[in-house]
């Protein structure tokens, strides 16, 4: 049985190699914030409680099944926003006094940003691993360049928020070409998954 000094020098200890850890690796704030999506596989810990511990995968309607509390839709919500839901709703149906939940993506669902009009490869570009936006000139490039029809300084980009509201902008990607200063907003330096890229054809 540890005696009070050396329960102290354990627990110092423990500290820093937790402080050293954080150096390491960070503080994990950038995954918290990632958005989860139908058809990410993720792994559900309930800490003390390994019967209620599991790994799934979001259905199509955005939802996960949970011992005890059913069905439960996470979709759209930060990994942060689904633990602190989880966490309620254990608390709140009185399962559990204090849960403590954490959750992990294992797989993230495919993604893909569609590009269509005058590129050499119109079509949908997989977003590779964990990669969660690409830049406009990559997109183009991964379509194939533009053709020698190409209205380059007039590509239009889609994007639909979550209520289904589009947004629309035009953007000169010649001008990014040449590395010449640009209007381009910043939401919009980067392509997001389902956006669309549409390259008009130039008139004579």
């Amino acid at each position: 049985m540890h005696t009070p000094i050396q329960l102290k020098k354990i627990y110092l200890i423990l500290s820093l190699l937790a402080i050293c850890a954080s150096t390491a690796f960070g503080d994990g704030a950038d995954a918290k914030a990632y958005s989860l999506r139908e058809l990410d596989m993720i792994a559900v810990q309930v800490f003390g409680e390994e019967s209620l511990s599991k790994q799934t995968r979001i259905d199509g309607s955005g939802q996960i099944r949970m011992g005890l509390i059913g069905s439960i839709n996470i979709s759209g919500l930060t990994i942060e926003e689904a633990e602190d839901k989880l966490e309620k709703t254990y608390k709140e149906e009185r399962y559990l006094r204090d849960p403590q939940i954490s959750i992990e993506v294992l797989e993230y669902a495919p993604l893909y940003v569609h590009v269509f009009g005058q590129v050499n490869r119109p079509g949908r570009i997989h977003l590779e691993g964990e990669q969660l936006s690409i830049p406009i000139l990559d997109l183009i490039s991964a379509a194939g360049g533009f053709t020698s029809m190409a209205k380059s300084d007039s590509v239009r980009i889609t994007r639909k928020d979550k209520a289904g509201k589009e947004e629309v902008v035009v953007v000169n990607v010649e001008n990014l070409i040449h590395g010449k200063a640009s209007d381009i907003p910043d939401d919009f330096k980067a392509l997001l998954p389902d956006d669309v890229l549409f390259v008009p054809e130039r008139l004579f």
